[in-house]
């Protein structure tokens, strides 16, 4: 039970790696937030005994609502888990530029708006733990992941800047790179 009286936030959490990170921090016994974009999802996590929350990190205006909803159950996170992310193959000959945004906005802008809120709390606290999930495609790219690849390897500069930031208020920062 390392994390009693944690609260962990896990964005993405309804399924593959986000399920799985989730699923740890609640059976090392955190209160786990898991947040998803679909109503079914949403259900699913109830039922599994998560503290489910609706987000979609792309859009400012669900993240404010998250952040409300958090308010009024009284749930500040302790450690943010910013695993949520979107990926569209493509040739970058053939990618959009609206394609490219929803990528960006979707794995990187997410990363530094949740990591901006959150972290004020942790920092009052003088403990916190943020843990990025990039890919193994930030370092070897392969055709087809312009911007998915782009937006992973932001997010590992940027944890690293977090980390030096940050380390004196007690927040760590970390990155994980899974592959397939």
């Amino acid at each position: 039970m390392i994390f009693k009286g944690k609260v962990a936030l896990v964005t993405g959490g309804n399924k593959g790696i986000g399920l799985a990170i989730a699923s740890e921090f609640k059976r090392n016994g955190a209160t786990v937030i898991a947040t998803a974009r679909k109503d079914i999802d949403i259900e699913n996590l109830e039922l599994n005994g998560y503290i489910p929350v609706k987000l979609d990190v792309s859009s400012d205006d669900s993240i404010h609502q998250m952040q409300l909803e958090l308010a009024e159950k009284n749930l500040k996170p302790d450690i943010l888990i910013n695993n949520a992310g979107w990926a569209e193959l493509n040739l970058l000959s053939k990618t959009s530029i609206d394609s490219w945004n929803e990528t960006i906005n979707t794995n990187l802008n997410s990363v530094f708006k949740l990591t901006k809120i959150f972290t004020k709390h942790m920092s009052k606290n003088k403990f916190g733990r943020v843990i990025n999930i990039s890919s193994v495609l930030s370092a070897s790219p392969q055709k087809g992941f312009s911007s998915y690849s782009a937006s992973k390897s932001a997010i590992e500069s940027f944890t690293r800047v977090a980390a030096l930031e940050y380390a004196k208020r007690g927040v760590t920062f970390n990155c994980i790179a899974p592959g397939f």
